[in-house]
């Protein structure tokens, strides 16, 4: 009967009362490494009751597989793979010798601080007072996170690489399993060192020109030294395979739960403890990388064709397994805003077909097709496993489909493939019997095999050498990072959503700790246009928020034209153009919108930003910003006023300029007349008007501030030859307190 079997199943034994044979220790560490960080999300995310419950039932689900003798006996081989998975981190990423300063470094220490220091479940500081909730695949951050929260931020600056080390360390030892002696060193190198051949692909594609070497002591004791130019050969399309030495050092996250689980599913693909329980353990990849779990369905697949339904069939599959995967992509996925690039590769780059039939080729030749046939040259056994046919269509159709603004899921999705790749070729080398290499072409598929891994290697002996070129001699510590810091402070917009969980489903928030305490605001700065969308200024960002907002309002689009200070900033034209649409830099959260985009990095003089008309139910306007100097600058060469009534009015170009020193606060509730004359009515904006003149009447407030005393307000006027303007102000019963005309008469 099926229900016993399940039943015997639950205390180790086959469904005839045999008992299972026990999982390896590593295999149940490896499990463990991926299962303990949702242990402790579901416990900390979650009510008490049902954190509890569902955290107990994940470890009643695993018992059976974790189960047997923990007793290991130390060799000096494990010990040596221990040592060079402390080298390889420590050479790449997570806090080692070389502190690596990339973006997404910046990105996951962020992530590790963002869960040490806050309440659970983890609340952003935002620019809204909806709450947010992180939402992110947290696998990688959990245990360095409670290890820094228990024990303060301090203790990230060891836990981090710890953490890395062990997940890197159990890489090695499964990767290595089955090999000694010479074997398991030359196994650990294809490992680390393993890539496609980058450097013939840009030499096939762009050209031996493309490349030089340089080697700089002139930055001593720091020493740059490598090659340029390994970031090409795919004519503008991101299409590459990340090596194993550069997805460890940029996306830790990804890469060691890509192995990890790739790993487990080729050495346990027949082990009945595993297949019952691997739908558990399968459903986590979810939690560690979303874009990791669809790159494992091939191999999923494969491991179903293997075995049959039947082995799968478990309490622990059916009842856990599926609400498990039903709960991650809830959480993960809920409320987010498809605003990130996807689609068929045509779609994404229109009319490729020029490139395509010339790149393809080229890139899955060198990456990935020449090793699967000198691998199934030298054991031609692997074109009847499953798991060996299973890689290639992964490899093969990953980079016909875009996702992501860096094409994410080819450069993540392939890793388990990848993974496989690599294991493939390590024990066809291993294995390789001396009497039978001695033959021709078995030798020379072997040298070519071997060759493939050395030119291959280039790649990531460059990744070395860039982790050394970047490294400053500075030792990074968590506890000096800036308290008030959120991760949304260092990404674009558009990445927001998949961090900020505004719209969790009401079911599901009822669930978390918690769930209605207010979000952490972060300073908006200064307010500096109000309409339509508020534009606050906050150091080199704009903010752009509008308190009550409709879904629709996501279809706005923003015209933003920022001037530098000093005009050397930007030779040859007055201004950068950062026109954008709503939904490639802003979000919607329960009612409101938010737009974030970044200024230069140059002195800002001058920011004019408003809405493009998009129909009826959509306000015009435009707002300008102007800083203190450059207002200076404005009144110093503007040189006498036009008139002083109240205010001074100065003129500079096609600019007004409305000063009044030492002004009251009232004087912020100003208006002003303010008509412009042409020399020829042809010129007028409004051609169907009767008048002979523009009207710019306008409220102070609108085109002006208060600072330290001194009120100012900057208008623009056409461009037009002049010939007066007419300009006063009223009163507040619209009489006028007082109006002048200026003849100016600018006719040639």
């Amino acid at each position: 009967m099926r229900n016993v079997g399940d039943l015997l199943k639950l205390f180790g034994k086959d469904s005839q009362g045999s008992v299972l044979p026990d999982l390896s220790v590593p295999h149940r560490l490896a499990i463990l490494y991926l299962m303990v960080p949702l242990i402790i999300w579901l416990v900390g995310w979650f009510q008490w009751w049902f954190g509890i419950l569902a955290a107990a039932l994940l470890i009643l689900s695993l018992w059976q597989a974790l189960s047997g003798s923990w007793r290991v006996s130390p060799r000096f081989a494990t010990l040596a793979l221990l040592f060079l998975a402390a080298l390889w981190i420590m050479t790449t990423a997570a806090g080692g010798v070389f502190d690596f300063h990339n973006f997404d470094w910046v990105k996951h220490r962020l992530l590790f601080l963002e869960v040490a220091r806050d309440d659970w479940p983890t609340r952003l500081a935002t620019y809204l007072e909806t709450p947010a909730f992180l939402r992110f695949y947290l696998g990688y951050y959990m245990v360095p996170g409670l290890i820094g929260r228990l024990l303060g931020l301090a203790a990230l600056n060891w836990a981090v690489p710890v953490w890395t080390w062990c997940g890197v360390s159990l890489i090695l030892v499964l990767f290595t399993r089955g090999t000694s002696g010479w074997k398991m060193y030359a196994a650990a190198l294809i490992c680390i060192f393993f890539s496609g051949m980058d450097i013939v692909r840009i030499a096939l594609i762009d050209g031996l020109h493309w490349f030089e070497f340089f080697f700089d002591l002139r930055g001593w004791p720091r020493v740059d030294f490598g090659l340029r130019g390994l970031w090409g050969g795919t004519m503008g399309l991101a299409l590459d395979y990340w090596s194993n030495m550069r997805s460890l050092m940029w996306v830790p996250q990804h890469f060691i739960a890509g192995m990890l689980y790739a790993l487990l599913l080729i050495h346990l693909q027949h082990h009945a403890r595993f297949l019952m329980v691997s739908g558990v353990v399968l459903a986590t990849s979810i939690f560690w990388s979303p874009l990791i779990a669809i790159g494992l369905l091939p191999l999923v697949a494969a491991l179903l064709v293997s075995n049959g339904i039947r082995p799968f069939v478990s309490w622990q599959n059916l009842l856990i397994a599926i609400p498990l995967a039903g709960l991650l992509t809830v959480y993960l996925f809920s409320g987010a805003v498809g605003c990130l690039p996807y689609g068929w590769i045509w779609e994404i780059y229109g009319n490729v077909w020029g490139k395509l039939p010339r790149v393809l080729p080229v890139i899955y030749l060198t990456d990935f097709l020449l090793i699967a046939v000198l691998i199934a040259l030298l054991r031609p056994e692997l074109l009847r496993d499953r798991f060996f046919v299973a890689c290639l269509p992964a490899l093969l159709i990953l980079p016909l489909y875009y996702f992501g603004k860096w094409n994410d899921l080819l450069i993540r999705g392939t890793i388990p493939s990848l993974s496989l790749l690599s294991f493939f070729v390590a024990s066809t080398i291993a294995n390789q019997s001396f009497e039978e290499t001695r033959r021709g072409w078995r030798l020379a598929a072997l040298i070519g095999l071997v060759a493939l891994m050395a030119i291959g290697a280039v790649t990531p002996l460059f990744d070395l050498v860039r982790a050394n070129n970047d490294h400053r001699f500075d030792r990074f510590r968590y506890e000096e990072m800036n308290s008030g810091t959120s991760i949304l402070q260092v990404l674009d917009a558009e990445f927001h959503n998949q961090y900020a969980a505004y719209n969790v489903p009401a079911r599901l928030r009822s669930l978390l700790r918690n769930a209605d305490y207010d979000s952490r605001t972060l300073e908006r700065g200064e307010l500096i246009v109000m309409s339509n969308f508020d534009v606050y200024l906050n150091k080199r960002r704009l903010v752009y928020i509008k308190e009550t907002c409709e879904r629709a309002e996501q279809n706005a689009r923003f015209f933003l034209h920022t001037y530098p200070l000093n005009a050397d900033a930007l030779p040859g034209r007055l201004h950068d153009t950062l026109d954008f649409d709503f939904v490639a830099y802003g979000w919607w959260a329960d009612g409101k919108c938010l737009a974030i985009r970044d200024l230069p990095r140059y002195t800002i003089g001058r920011i004019t930003t408003g809405q493009f008309d998009s129909g009826p139910n959509t306000d015009y306007w435009i707002g300008s910003y102007y800083s203190e100097p450059y207002k200076d600058r404005l009144v110093k060469e503007a040189g006498s006023p036009l008139l002083s009534a109240g205010f001074t009015v100065y003129r500079r170009g096609n600019s007004l300029l409305y000063e009044k020193n030492p002004c009251e606060a009232t004087d912020l509730e100003a208006r002003f007349l303010l008509h412009v004359t042409p020399v020829d009515t042809r010129d007028l904006w409004d051609k169907d008007s009767q008048l002979t003149y523009d009207v710019f009447d306008f409220a102070f407030s609108d085109f002006g501030d208060r600072k330290s005393e001194r009120c100012l307000a900057i208008v623009e006027i056409p461009d037009y030859p002049i010939k007066e303007i007419k300009t006063g102000q009223f009163s507040n019963d619209r009489s006028l307190l007082w109006v002048t005309t200026i003849s100016l008469d600018e006719s040639d």
